[in-house]
């Protein structure tokens, strides 16, 4: 294996700061062990052996599974199965860019259904989501009251804490839960681990996913309520019925295409997804006033002609607040708050749309 360039750059990364101190070193392992296409076998056993030889004992193959989710929904890394799907794979985008490819045959197919990215983005909880989980629970186990740590830092937790707590979903993903504040509970290890198991290539590889089936508001299923306006929890065993949990309904998205056909702004279509599930869940707003506030704001922006909001921050920051009458004038900014166009970073994969490939590669 030839030797791969690693930026000072990568030291000063924004995305990666907002990631555990374990899924950066498995990033910096990956990028050794990924072939000269920036491509590698993403089997959890595979990649435990292959950069953990002599920390097999420590770490986990939950601890793999963990970390690619994070570096997934940091947009480190990209996955793709083959045809037919028996393997998946992962891959850096715009590898090419940072590294030196050399004229040698491929080791792993090239990227064609990238549709199993949808598993690990939904399993994606953000730090900032993390802390408040934390706090909010008062640094306690939910399950059995104990403390996770002397640590009273949840962003100190998070870092360095890998493996010492765990964000639960109350109802878990492929039932329709998402990663929201009402959905999430911190578990110490014991009352997790008792109950989660890290989910093998097969397993994953035969899950719905975003296209197999009707969209819903939670996930890809066509289930249209989950455990709703009842004190039941699907993932709580009879064995411990008394356990909290924030049950609530889940409504099926029928104008997402709509609100994104509107939307003048094409990129980060997975965290628009997400943040306009999420509001619909909330029941802030209807999905007719996210289509007319896109729709009012995309006019907004062929006359003023002004940058464009992300789609996933216009959602988030609830700027289309300022959108829902036929006629709106410019949203007010507040303080660190305006347009935005992507940082630029000398990283590898560093805020690159790898979700789509085309034929040139891995594009916007």
């Amino acid at each position: 294996m030839p030797n791969r360039i690693i930026k000072e750059s990568i030291n000063e990364s924004r995305s990666l700061s907002e990631l555990s101190f374990f899924a950066e070193d498995l990033f910096k392992r990956l990028i050794t062990y990924a072939d000269d296409y920036g491509r590698f076998n993403a089997d959890y056993q595979i990649i435990l052996a292959r950069l953990y030889p002599r920390e097999m004992q420590i770490v986990s193959e939950s601890d793999i599974e963990d970390a690619l989710i994070e570096l997934s929904g940091a947009g480190k890394i990209g996955f793709y199965t083959s045809n037919p799907r028996k393997e998946i794979y992962g891959c850096f985008p715009n590898w090419s860019i940072h590294q030196r490819v050399r004229d040698s045959k491929n080791k792993f197919p090239d990227p064609g259904d990238t549709s199993i990215n949808d598993w690990y983005l939904r399993r994606f909880i953000p730090m900032k989501l993390k802390q408040l989980i934390i706090e909010r629970d008062g640094f306690k186990c939910r399950l059995c009251g104990k403390y996770i740590s002397t640590v009273q830092d949840s962003r100190r937790l998070i870092k360095m804490g890998a493996g010492l707590y765990h964000i639960e979903h109350i109802v878990p993903v492929n039932q329709g839960g998402r990663a929201t504040e009402e959905n999430l509970q911190l578990t110490c290890p014991h009352c997790n681990l008792s109950r989660k198991r890290t989910f093998s290539v097969e397993e994953i590889l035969e899950m719905p996913l975003c296209g197999e089936q009707k969209q819903v508001a939670a996930d890809c299923g066509e289930q249209k309520k989950v455990a709703a306006d009842c004190g039941y929890n699907p993932i709580q065993s009879e064995s411990n019925p008394k356990t909290n949990t924030n049950a609530y309904a889940i409504k099926p998205v029928e104008r997402f295409e709509d609100f994104w056909g509107a939307y003048p702004n094409k990129q980060r279509r997975h965290l628009a997804e997400q943040a306009y599930c999420d509001l619909l869940i909330s029941g802030a707003v209807t999905e007719d006033q996210l289509v007319l506030a896109a729709t009012n704001y995309a006019a907004y922006i062929k006359d003023s002609k002004d940058k464009m909001f992300l789609p996933n921050n216009f959602l988030n920051k609830r700027i289309f607040e300022d959108y829902l009458t036929a006629k709106s004038g410019r949203a007010p900014q507040k303080e660190g708050e305006g347009p935005e166009s992507e940082p630029e970073e000398e990283l590898v994969g560093e805020n690159e749309e790898w979700w789509r490939y085309g034929p040139n590669g891995w594009e916007e």
